[in-house]
């Protein structure tokens, strides 16, 4: 798995690392939400001035892209901030080429730093309770942000952070990651638009999705019934709401059937028709994300 740091140098006395979450690229180029993460990025750089804070872009992407997500990040960071240098080495960005999906992102954001650690000797340095742990702060848009905290909240077992956190301690890094989104970098959904709430509605399903899967996973040790009704409430808010958008017209069938999946997927119901019912959500789920994300290339030139 190649890695590639922009520089040969040492990440020594990093205390701090800022994670841009990849957005994928459309024509080998960053969509409006990927913009809006860097420039969210930017907005922040005047207060690390003297901080031992890092950067580190991630995001991969397909073989026939000229250019990785991490760096078509980059890229464009160079561009609104050609002067960085003033408030950030640039020895101390990373870029993270090679991770296809948010739960990627992290486990090879952490991967990259304890090879860092390992190449420069300074492995025993950042240990257990040796010295403070190292503080993620992502940088990603809001949603996105609220989701991955919401669902470590209501349910660790299948949380993203967690399995982030098992993964550093694995490799020797001892890091620490806020549940609280004042704690990150935010950058604000950019399409205010019927279409993009609907987008954003839908993406609100991920949750129950979750849920769904650590059932058929087998995670959950607590009464299941606890488990599901908070990922249950926000479905079916979630359902009600996007039934009332214009845009949601000619999807109506789609939203009735995610509404019954969701109201028959309970505690009582076997374990192999749980899983014939996940199968279907996540079909029917991914298939209105792709349909109502506006950054999806077949959606761009609507908007």
């Amino acid at each position: 798995m190649t890695r590639q740091l922009l520089s040969e140098s040492t990440i020594e006395n990093v205390t701090e690392v800022l994670i841009v979450l990849g957005k994928r690229l459309v024509n080998d180029e960053l969509t409006e939400e990927g913009r809006s993460r860097v420039s969210a990025l930017v907005e922040v750089l005047p207060r690390l001035t003297h901080k031992q804070v890092a950067i580190m872009f991630c995001g991969g992407g397909p073989e026939e892209h000229a250019r990785t997500e991490a760096e078509a990040l980059f890229e464009h960071f160079t561009q609104l901030a050609p002067n960085f240098a003033q408030y950030l080495s640039p020895q101390r960005i990373m870029l993270e080429n090679q991770s296809t999906n948010s739960v990627q992102n992290l486990i090879f954001a952490a991967d990259l730093l304890a090879d860092q650690l390992l190449a420069e000797q300074l492995f025993e340095e950042h240990l257990g309770s040796k010295i403070s742990p190292i503080c993620i702060r992502l940088v990603s848009s809001d949603y996105h942000i609220e989701r991955i905290i919401e669902i470590e909240k209501l349910m660790p077992e299948q949380g993203l952070v967690g399995r982030f956190i098992r993964h550093a301690q694995q490799r020797g890094i001892s890091i620490d990651l806020p549940l609280v989104m004042a704690q990150h970098t935010i950058a604000q959904y950019p399409y205010q638009t019927e279409q993009g709430k609907a987008f954003l509605l839908i993406d609100k399903l991920t949750t129950y999705r979750v849920y769904l899967e650590g059932v058929v996973a087998g995670v959950f040790q607590r009464p299941l019934a606890s488990v599901r009704k908070p990922p249950y409430q926000l479905a079916l808010t979630a359902l009600s709401q996007l039934r009332q958008l214009d845009c949601m017209y000619n999807s109506q069938v789609a939203l009735r059937r995610l509404t019954a999946l969701v109201e028959q997927t309970s505690p009582e119901v076997s374990l192999e028709r749980n899983k014939e019912m996940l199968v279907e959500f996540n079909h029917l789920l991914l298939t209105l994300n792709r349909q109502f994300d506006p950054d999806a290339e077949h959606n761009r030139e609507v908007l």
